[in-house]
């Protein structure tokens, strides 16, 4: 509503139908593009100021090197990468445990992380046809580490006691 003309990338068909609408009915100028974000730069041939990832964006990616790397070549000189996501330490909190914080699992991940659900992790009632997905855990230093290697600045780093939702019952709201 600034003057920003932003441009979104998703392999999924249903999330760019959802953005395109969401776009249009708040008249903001875009263009989505249904790309796998390592295919990108075969998709899109420009250069852009911000790029901007969100909340849950990197546990699906194997490869955050390359992420970065395909980040870089998407900012013009002197453009800014914004990330904003949940700190990696909460996928270890188990929700089970209602009465203190437990942790489970390794935060220094070995591989893929194979979940398989008949819904998806938003709790919708329509069942999955594709009822196996994979998610990477990757550490703090990973992700900083892969954007400082794709020869990105990084100018700070904030950390927030809130989240986009309230992981445990002891949480802050």
């Amino acid at each position: 509503r600034r003057g920003a003309v932003v441009t979104g990338i998703d392999f999924s068909s249903e999330a760019i139908a959802t953005a395109r609408e969401l776009a249009a009915e708040l008249a903001i100028p875009s263009r989505f593009i249904e790309s796998n974000i390592y295919a990108a730069p075969d998709a899109l041939h420009e250069k852009f100021d911000i790029a901007y990832t969100g909340y849950g964006a990197l546990c699906w990616l194997p490869d955050l090197e390359r992420w970065a790397e395909i980040i870089a070549h998407f900012l013009r000189p002197g453009g800014t990468l914004y990330i904003v996501e949940s700190h990696p330490i909460t996928e270890l909190i188990d929700e089970s445990v209602t009465d203190r914080v437990a942790l489970t699992g390794r935060y220094f991940g070995t591989g893929p992380i194979r979940c398989e659900s008949p819904n998806t992790y938003t709790d919708s009632e329509t069942p999955l046809q594709e009822r196996v997905s994979y998610s990477w855990a990757h550490p703090l230093s990973e992700i900083v580490n892969s954007v400082i290697s794709a020869g990105l600045r990084i100018e700070w780093l904030h950390e927030s006691r809130l989240g986009y939702f309230r992981l445990h019952p002891l949480a802050e709201k």
